[in-house]
């Protein structure tokens, strides 16, 4: 699968800057007075965001800079220069921002770039690569670019399948919808800065570091040891400098905040042991500088060894108070409410919750090491959401009864009760509009008295799409034709991007194998549909029910609906069948309802 896969931020701001803007409103009346909420946001917050002014930081007596979120954009990008060249460590969230770096790093040299390092395949580590070295440098092996060895598997596996919805969310969590007011204004992503995309510059990997032992290179005179961590990200590695003393950690260190083990956006399970672990491996090189992948650089081997310790231990509480409740028998929900971090733990920045969160995060620990259920044999099987919604309303004495006390609770300072009980009356009628603009007011409550950058992005998004301002599903819609565009994905990728469009009802009973053939890269597969599921296969399979021959072109015009299924090659076998497998794929009216806060 393409790395383009897992450049979500990028697709969702080119999604926001051409369908969000232009999607007429949903018809509303107008917000009453009474549910306006001024702008207000925690000062500790607000005062946050200094932490990610643009600043090109020397790290000790060496030649080596780390350049604090360059353009404003989310990322540092550090660079090592050497006898014959420059070492660019991680190349920021776009090109816009690694030009900017590129300017900074000219002012201190003009050595070539001989090398690149990922620390991990996140879209804020890896979009501006080709500012610093061509594509044909890299092909060449006159450029290094380097990663780990599970680098492009760990960058599909994240995000592929499941980018259109993930895109969504992040648009969400990263307040990219919020208008331009003291809400965007006051707003910053806590871990990392501002401006969350850019234009997507990536440079596949050339060299691989082993996910065993360690790595070591000389790269522009620098001896350097590379390891695979693999905590925040399966694909991580870490390098230290050890004549230096200067250890990169990229993400492992995630910033000044408490860290996010669990990202509400959407990501692959975070495996906390390895996290702390891989915290734990470098401290043990005892190093001088360590050198993060946001935020400043931390100096001097004490002051380290206190920061690093605090960070790890705060992660394995997390771990090990949920395990501890979960042998107890506490819900997901008790351990969200029970779980916490000790006063000595609440160090600014470090252990504060700028970005991560303790609850979000011991409920991820109950999911990943037990299961999405909580015990209880009567949630196994629930009644159906909307059929839940009715009986409780009915139960509360109507809509209006249930209102009143919402309205009640809200304006008695329980923004919380409020929020959950017009829910339903939301799910029973979309167009209760005195019941949106009632549950957007209470999110906005909530959202403006979080420090968490996460959880203040998605109450304050949620609020803003509950109102009408925005319509998400054109936005996935548009993000997923981003992260689907037919010219970067390779034809397997494609093919099964088909398998998560099979429309259940419509697949019912039908059957079809057929053969492709890509006349000019000389590729063969077979797609079998059989019991709901479409099989894909990478290989020419015999017999089947029709045979398509065509070019990569003509799958992609194919693909992205520009031509039919009996015109995108030449046909042999049954047609019908070819007919048979289109027609159960899903179709734009088969869009589901909008994303979270209407649900």
């Amino acid at each position: 699968m393409s790395i383009r896969s897992n450049l979500i931020l990028a697709a969702v701001a080119l999604a926001l800057s051409t369908t969000a803007a232009a999607q007429p409103r949903p018809p509303r009346p107008p917000r009453p007075a009474k549910y306006d909420v001024p702008f207000s946001a925690p000062q500790n917050f607000i005062d946050h965001a200094r932490v990610f002014a643009e600043e090109t930081i020397k790290v000790g007596p060496h030649n080596v800079w780390t350049i604090n979120t360059p353009g404003g954009g989310i990322g540092n990008i550090a660079f090592v220069e050497g006898t014959d060249g420059v070492v660019v460590i991680d190349t920021g969230v776009g090109i816009e921002f690694a030009k900017r770096a590129n300017e900074k790093m000219r002012a201190i040299t003009q050595k070539p770039v001989v090398a690149i390092v990922y620390t991990h395949h996140h879209a804020d580590h890896i979009a501006g690569a080709n500012v610093f070295a061509t594509a044909a440098d890299v092909a060449s092996g006159k450029v290094k670019v380097i990663a780990a060895e599970n680098f492009v598997q760990e960058a599909a596996l994240e995000n592929a399948a499941v980018g259109p919805i993930m895109g969504v969310r992040a648009a969400y969590m990263y307040g990219l919808m919020l208008p331009k007011d003291a809400e965007a204004t006051h707003f910053h992503v806590g871990c990392c800065g501002f401006k969350v995309a850019g234009t997507n510059g990536f440079l596949p990997p050339n060299t691989r570091v082993p996910l065993q032992g360690t790595t070591e290179m000389t790269l522009a005179g620098f001896r350097m040891q590379f390891f695979h961590t693999g905590g925040e990200a399966a694909s991580h590695i870490a390098i230290y400098l050890p004549d230096q003393r200067i250890a990169f950690v990229g993400d492992e260190f995630q910033g000044p905040t408490f860290p996010q083990l669990h990202s509400l956006r959407g990501t692959r399970p975070r495996d906390i042991e390895r996290w702390f672990t891989a915290i734990d491996r470098v401290r043990a090189f005892k190093p001088d500088y360590v050198v993060p992948g946001h935020g400043p650089t931390i100096n001097g081997a004490a002051e380290i060894e206190k920061i690093l310790t605090d960070y790890r231990d705060a992660m394995q509480l997390v771990l090990d108070q949920s395990i501890r409740l979960i042998n107890q028998g506490k819900t997901p929900d008790e351990l969200a409410e029970t779980v916490r971090l000790p006063k000595t733990a609440q160090k600014e920045p470090w252990g504060i919750e700028y970005y991560g969160n303790v609850d979000v995060s011991a409920r991820n620990v109950y999911g990943g090491l037990i299961s999405w259920w909580n015990g209880d044999p009567a949630e196994l099987r629930p009644t159906p959401r909307m059929e839940r919604a009715k009986r409780q309303v009915a139960m509360m004495g109507g809509r209006d009864k249930v209102f009143e006390e919402a309205e009640r609770a809200f304006f008695k300072g329980d923004p919380q009760w409020a929020a959950e009980l017009t829910t339903p009356l939301i799910r029973i009628d979309r167009n209760d509009w005195n019941a949106r603009f009632l549950k957007a007011a209470a999110l906005r409550t909530i959202g403006y008295a979080q420090t968490s950058s996460t959880l203040r992005g998605f109450y304050l998004s949620g609020a803003l799409e509950i109102e009408g301002a925005f319509d998400p599903l054109a936005i996935q819609r548009r993000i997923s034709a981003q992260l689907s565009d037919p010219a970067t994905l390779p034809a397997q990728a494609l093919f099964t991007l088909w398998r998560y469009r099979v429309n259940f009802d419509r697949a019912s009973g039908k059957t079809a194998s057929i053969g492709w053939h890509l006349n000019d890269t000389n590729e063969d597969f077979t797609l079998n549909l059989r019991n709901n599921i479409l099989e894909v296969l990478p290989r020419r399979i015999e017999p089947v029910d029709a045979r398509i021959d065509l070019t990569r072109a003509q799958l992609g015009e194919l693909f992205a609906g520009k031509v039919g299924p009996t015109k995108a090659g030449r046909v042999s076998g049954n047609v019908n069948v070819v007919e048979t497998l289109f027609a159960i794929l899903d179709r734009p009216e088969d869009a589901p309802v909008p994303h979270t806060a209407l649900r």
